[in-house]
């Protein structure tokens, strides 16, 4: 199987959407809501940033990142949804 790779400045972006899930998750697990959306705004704007640097051959792995993000807000708006909006 071809893994795609990302560029070194999209793996970082990449990087840190994926801190920004780990840090929600685990705030989420503690019932400690106080700052997820800051952390959620601050994780779409770095995958617009990425989705706007990305490369051709990157796009299969953005899509990929951007489908987490959006599966794991829906999780996140479940859990608890007065306090993302």
């Amino acid at each position: 199987m071809n893994v795609p790779r990302l560029r070194p400045a999209n793996r970082l972006l990449a990087q840190g959407i994926v801190m920004a899930t780990r840090t929600l998750v685990v705030s989420a697990l503690h019932g400690d809501w106080a700052d997820f959306p800051g952390l959620s705004l601050h994780r779409r704007s770095l995958l617009e940033r990425l989705e706007a640097a990305g490369t051709a051959d990157e796009q299969a792995c953005i899509v990929a990142l951007r489908q987490a993000v959006e599966e794991s807000e829906t999780l996140f708006a479940a859990l608890h949804p007065r306090r993302l909006h």
